[in-house]
């Protein structure tokens, strides 16, 4: 909490950070992988936990819950 309101790392989002940049009008990029070659990341586990937990937040939950799915489609890009 900062000021009375509730951040969360940018992290939630896809992780790469490409979409933002491709609407500002940018077409190449130099991305830096920390992960061995094909990795993919998986599902979250305990989803009823998380959504649990985030129960306030429901889009923070559906951000953590989704961020595979992102994750994986801008490696495909």
């Amino acid at each position: 909490d900062y000021d009375g309101r509730s951040f969360v790392d940018g992290g939630l989002g896809g992780g790469i950070a490409l979409d933002i940049a491709k609407q500002d009008g940018y077409q190449k990029f130099f991305v830096v992988l920390t992960r061995e070659k094909g990795y993919r990341k998986s599902p979250l586990k305990f989803k009823h936990a998380i959504r649990a937990y985030y129960r306030n937040y429901p889009k923070v939950a559906q951000a953590m819950l989704n961020r595979h799915v992102i994750y994986n489609k801008t490696l495909d890009e």
